[in-house]
């Protein structure tokens, strides 16, 4: 038998302006309850440590902070603020997505670090990797796939011709949809439908349905609540006035 030749990859920092990074406690997005944020943060923060190139700012601290200036980071500008009062170049906000502690256990992240200057481009995956040397065989795939879908998106969006949105139909100015009332009527296929205000005219008198006691005059007949399509009526409309037949 012969041995199997493996290869360990190596990893550092391919950001020089991005050393110093604070991470935040992750949410939890899962339908797991249990799940600790907190926990998962720091092994987050373990594995960051250990890559050269990064100096990584203790979960704790990031958490007094929090509390301290009151931060929440419900928006990007908060992350960066936050960043920028830790004094460090970037902040990792992340998220439990999916989590199973059964076997074979399950994990779901996502994960976005915020710069602490606003000018930094956004970092297109893929970039930093050895293209174009004997090591791009030792890339894996999936971040092979994610570097080429990237690349095709910026490239479509310079060559997809624009286009013109459709114009809108408008809605002409009177027909007036009225709100739900409540009760509910056969549409005439058997189905029941919601009432909406509305009577209808015969012999030249508009007269209220019974289940509608304040009632509107309609130029194209009764409609319901929410749509357009019309209900047979004994009667004809015109203009918002009854038409003798």
């Amino acid at each position: 038998m012969l041995p199997e030749i493996s290869r360990q990859p190596t990893l550092h920092n391919p950001f020089p302006e991005l050393s110093k990074v604070a991470v935040a406690p992750f949410f939890n997005l899962s339908q797991e309850p249990t799940v600790d944020g907190r926990g998962v943060a720091e092994a987050y923060f373990n594995e960051l440590q250990s890559v050269p190139g990064f100096e990584v700012i203790p979960v704790g601290v990031v958490e007094n902070a929090m509390r301290a200036y009151q931060i929440d980071l419900n928006s990007p500008s908060e992350a960066r603020r936050l960043a920028q009062l830790l004094e460090a170049d970037a902040l990792v906000v992340g998220a439990v997505t999916d989590y199973s502690p059964w076997y074979p256990p399950r994990l779901g992240l996502q994960v976005q670090w915020y710069s602490a200057n606003p000018c930094f481009h956004p970092i297109p995956p893929g970039y930093g990797l050895p293209w174009g040397t004997p090591e791009e065989e030792g890339i894996p795939g999936r971040l092979v796939f994610e570097a080429e879908l990237a690349l095709a998106k910026a490239q479509l969006k310079t060559q997809t011709p624009v286009y013109e949105p459709l114009p809108q139909p408008e809605r002409s100015p009177d027909i007036e949809v009225l709100p739900d009332q409540g009760s509910e009527a056969d549409d005439g296929g058997g189905r029941s439908t919601p009432w909406v205000t509305w009577r209808t005219c015969s012999n030249g008198r508009c007269r209220p349905t019974p289940r509608s006691p304040q009632s509107v005059c309609h130029p194209i007949g009764p409609i319901r609540a929410g749509s357009f399509r019309r209900r047979p009526s004994s009667g004809r409309l015109h203009a918002g006035q009854p038409s003798r037949q």
